[in-house]
Order: structure tokens, then sequence, then C-alpha cells
């Protein structure tokens, strides 16, 4: 899903959680000289950053409208030119506390307060965020994309299909002869290609009634077209199956 917009919305509370820090730490100590001129130097490249950043959003912007740019880039280069302007003013905060080189207990708790409201608002932000990027809930396989990225999706509508390997099972037909088989021996073998000796399985789930009922059973030989729908959970290998793949079943008498 989109989230620029979180994302900006996350780098201007950070930005403006710095500048709550910084007030609060220079409020509570004195700044040296060489401090003040580092201050200054800062200031200075930050102010050139901005320019910079802000005659390129702007030249952007202006292509945007015309079809020529990207609307992410436009809200990339806006995003950077908040960022700048959050510590500009973070700087100039600093050189002018560095500068009366005084932190009065009242400024302090203010200062406190302040830098509590800016976390909380950078950890809303981030719950913005996360809402906005969707997580699996346990470890799957991508089994088919549904959706890709830039087509719209409806809210609540899947975009990938999974499979957990706990999800992976054989279903095959078991004759009334072979459910007696398993009974004695759920341990199966599946067989297929690109399998080597076979996979290992265990017989989970047979069916209490047959899938197939002929009309009048005449004899124990026709009793043999009934069949019963049966599943295995593979006991290894389990990255080796696929859905719909063909198995041979093999049973251990």
């Amino acid at each position: 899903m989109d989230s620029e917009r979180e994302k900006a919305a996350l780098d201007k509370a950070r930005s403006e959680l710095d500048v709550a820090e910084a007030q609060l730490s220079n409020l509570q100590a004195t700044v040296r000289n060489d401090e003040i001129s580092a201050l200054e130097a800062e200031i200075k490249e930050l102010k050139a950053q901005l320019a910079y950043t802000s005659k390129s959003y702007r030249r952007k912007f202006g292509l945007s409208r015309a079809g020529a740019a990207s609307l992410d880039e436009v809200e990339r280069l806006r995003s950077e030119e908040q960022v700048i302007k959050a510590k500009i003013l973070a700087a100039e905060s600093r050189l002018r506390l560095g500068q009366q080189s005084i932190g009065r207990d009242g400024e302090i708790e203010a200062a406190q307060k302040t830098l509590k409201y800016r976390l909380a608002a950078v950890r809303g932000a981030e719950a913005d965020l996360a809402l906005r990027q969707a997580m699996a809930p346990a470890d799957a396989v991508v089994n088919d994309i549904i959706y890709r990225p830039g087509e719209t999706v409806a809210g609540g509508q899947a975009v990938l299909e999974l499979l957990p390997p706990q999800n992976v099972k054989a279903r095959f037909f078991l004759s009334p002869e072979q459910i007696g088989w398993v009974a004695e021996n759920p341990e199966i073998t599946l067989q297929c290609e690109g399998c080597g000796n076979g996979i290992s399985a265990k017989v989970s789930y047979v069916a209490s009634e047959a899938s197939y009922r002929p009309p009048v059973l005449y004899s124990r030989n026709q009793s043999e077209r009934l069949v019963f729908l049966a599943e295995a959970v593979p006991l290894n290998s389990v990255g080796l199956l696929r859905p719909g793949q063909p198995l041979k079943v093999v049973f251990q008498k």
C-alpha cells in the first residue's frame, strides 16, 4: 500500500522530536564558544541545503503538473525540505540557548513536557505507518499474487495467497482394503518426480462415507468400487511439494 504520506509524517515527527531533545539538552547545559561557532557553521550549511532542495522541489512540482515528473519524487523532496527546516530550527534553538547559557527551572520543565509530547507524536506516526504495512499472520510460501504494486485494491481484500507449511497435505482415495492398512500403520510414503526416495507422511484423515457408491452391491468385487477420501501430512521435505502436484502413495503393509 502507498505509504509516502505516513513516511513523511513520521520524518516530520522525528525531526520535531530532535528539536525538543535539543532544546531540553541545551537548557540543562552551557555551551562553549567553539560550539557556538560550530552551530553557526551548521546553520549556514543547512540553509544552503534548504535553498537547493526548495528549488528542486518547486521545479519537480511544476513538472509533475505537466506529467513530466513522478508524484513520489515530488513527495520525497517535500519531505526532505521539511526535515531540513526542522534541523535549522533545532540548530538555531541550540544557538540561542547557547548564547544565553542559562537554563531556568521553568523553561526546563516546559521543555520536558514538549519532549514527551513529541515522543508521543513519533509513536503515533509509527503506528500509522505500521497500519499501511500489512504483515502475514504466519511464515508462509507465496502461492499466488492476486494484486501487484500500483493496482487498486478494495479495503479488506486479499492481495496475496499464502500457503503455510503446516497446511500442506496430500489428498488421495482409499479402497476399503486400504483403509484397513492405514488403520494398522498410518505411515505412508509419497513419491513424485524430483522427490528422491520419497517423502514420509502420516495419514491424518479418512472420510467416514464413500465418495462413490454404486446403486446396488452385487458382489465382493463390486465393493472395491467404493473409495474414501483421505489426507496425509508430510513429515519432511515439505518444500518439494506443490499444490496440484501428482503423487504416488506407497503403503507400508
